[in-house]
């Protein structure tokens, strides 16, 4: 039995400002941020990147974490690889921010604030 061409549903395309369909379960995501993502998306190496941060332990993502929080500038960061491996990634930002915390942690005085002259 024939019954002519078939019809073919159209899918839809969510364009810029549209919600995403239900069925995705991003209703409440911010379509901004989803955006942004779909972006560095298209930047070579982000996925693996992601990635290897997602399946890094704890405490490994942690330092990653505080070290970019910390550069607030990401242009100011530079990473080098050695030969056995070890990545090295150097801010003046952050050793900034680390020699404030030293110096606070060295001069602490019990809890008791500086005076102010």
């Amino acid at each position: 039995m024939n019954r002519g061409p078939k019809s073919r549903k159209k899918r839809k395309s969510v364009s810029p400002g549209k919600e995403l369909p239900a069925p995705l379960g991003w209703e409440s995501c911010d379509l901004a941020r989803l955006r942004e993502l779909y972006y560095w998306n298209s930047e070579p190496g982000f996925l693996e990147i992601i990635r290897a941060l997602a399946a890094m332990p704890e405490t490994g993502r942690a330092a990653v974490e505080a070290f970019v929080s910390m550069a607030h500038d990401p242009s100011t960061i530079i990473a080098s690889l050695d030969p056995a491996g070890r990545l090295t990634m150097t801010s003046p930002q952050v050793a900034q921010t680390l020699a404030i915390a030293q110096h606070c942690a060295e001069h602490d005085d019990n809890g008791t604030p500086p005076r102010l002259h």
